[in-house]
């Protein structure tokens, strides 16, 4: 379908607004109809072509708040949490004066908060319906990131109507499926997942965002969820569980890297190949495998162009931010290292901002990684490098979870790794922080690797 045709489509509403949106009991009828009163709070409040920012994690409000800024209203700015320095980085890097919430925020100074309506209101078909351009902004996104610089990226409908219907139809999501997340709906592979594809299908989606492993196999026997959307750290929780009485048929996974073991014990748990989504907020998504059916390099989803010319993956789709520098011909250079694999696919090596100096001498900050990741029983590590008293030589750190201690951790990598590369601080924990998206939380690992506990 064509993104114009797409927009009206979506725009119009459901020809089955009976039918729940969140399976809990909001209708697609009443989200369009909440969308119709968000709009008439918005225009009371005088919010026009200004970003507003919205604070709620209810799928059904964040669905809604988007059709209304589809059909006239102003862009949405979703903050990647919703503490209070969150909210004032945003607000920093997009100034906005007004805060759609559900519930108490502590907003930054001179902004607004206008109420989430309560009520819905039944679409007319005397007013005319305003349906946005499909490049123009339509929602900026605050992400967090693993680096501890957080960064503004804006989505129009071509970028997110078109990935969430090219993911329906490659996926077979239709309105006879149940979703579960359990990543949160404020991120792009949440929103995406669990917002976005449910209005693009008409499938239902579960109001829950379960994390813990009893939570989250609780959650797929009530809701008898045929898909679910995980991040690898809840696959990697899953692992002890046995999943016996689940009607997946689709397992998603994204934000990071899905380890091997990880995802041949969801498989021998469940029957079910994980699908594993290569991409970013910025790139939308670029590839897939699913190790459970023998694809271990990623194939480029069939609408993504790519080309790779060294190590250096270029990346060309309709999910591009517009912030992104691109060349004549359409194509984003990446920051991934990537080499060539099964003829159409192609293997991550890391990332270029990855390799550094130490000594004059260059290190692969992914190999460290992976040297630490097969000692037997460590469940996860993160390596990272920072500058030694502000200047360009470098320290690499690494932060481990598992039944390891330093002392073995730095054993095994003295025997793989030469001297100049071996982490100088190296710190056991029973679990390295992730942000909601499933991420590493930088700043968080930085506090701890500095603490003296």
């Amino acid at each position: 379908m064509k993104i114009n045709e797409l927009l009206k489509a979506v725009a119009l509403g459901t020809t089955c607004p009976d039918r729940p949106f969140l399976m809990e009991g909001l209708t697609f009828g009443q989200v369009y109809g909440q969308a119709e009163a968000i709009k008439i709070a918005l225009d009371r409040a005088g919010c026009t072509t200004a970003p507003v920012c919205l604070c709620s994690d209810d799928r059904g409000q964040m669905a809604a708040a988007m059709l209304a800024a589809m059909t006239g209203g102003p862009p949405l700015l979703f903050p990647y949490a919703y503490t209070e320095h969150t909210l004032m980085e945003a607000h920093q890097n997009v100034p906005f004066s007004h805060a759609l919430v559900q519930g108490e925020y502590q907003l930054p100074a001179g902004v607004r908060g206008i109420p989430m309506p309560d009520t819905t209101l039944a679409a007319t078909d005397s007013i005319p319906l305003r349906v946005m351009e499909p490049d123009a902004t339509w929602i900026y996104l605050f992400t967090g990131g693993s680096t501890g610089s957080p960064r503004i990226w804006s989505k129009s409908p071509r970028n997110l109507l078109l990935e969430a219907a090219n993911l329906a139809k490659a996926f077979k999501i239709t309105s006879n499926d149940v979703i579960l997340a359990s990543v949160a709906p404020n991120h792009i592979y949440g929103l995406l997942y669990s917002v976005l594809l449910p209005l693009i299908s008409g499938a239902c989606v579960s109001y829950r965002t379960p994390s813990f492993p009893g939570e989250i196999i609780q959650a797929m026997e009530e809701t008898k969820a045929t898909v679910f959307v995980g991040i690898p750290a809840h696959y990697r929780a899953l692992k002890a569980i046995s999943i016996a009485n689940h009607r997946i048929h689709t397992a998603f996974s994204s934000a990071g890297a899905l380890s091997e073991q990880d995802d041949r014990a969801f498989f021998d748990s469940t029957g079910i190949a994980v699908l594993e989504i290569y991409g970013s907020t910025e790139t939308g998504g670029i590839a897939f495998r699913q190790r459970g059916t023998d694809q271990c390099s990623l194939k480029p989803f069939s609408y993504v162009d790519i080309k790779i010319e060294g190590e250096r993956l270029y990346v060309r789709s309709d999910f591009l931010s517009d912030e992104l520098r691109k060349d004549a011909k359409g194509y984003f250079l990446t920051t991934d290292r990537v080499t060539p694999a099964d003829r159409v696919g192609f293997e991550v090596l890391g990332r270029f901002d990855g390799i550094i100096k130490v000594g004059g001498k260059r290190v692969d900050l992914a190999n460290i990684r992976q040297v630490i990741a097969d000692i037997p029983d460590v469940e996860d590590v993160y390596v990272f490098a920072v500058p030694v008293n502000s200047s360009r030589e470098n320290e690499v750190i690494a932060i481990v979870a598992g039944l390891v201690d330093v002392d073995q951790v730095i054993k095994v990598a003295k025997k793989s790794l030469p001297p100049y590369a071996l982490p100088r601080r190296v710190k056991v924990v029973d679990q390295i922080p992730l942000s909601a998206a499933g991420k590493y939380n930088r700043d968080a690992i930085e506090k701890i690797m500095n603490s003296n506990q």
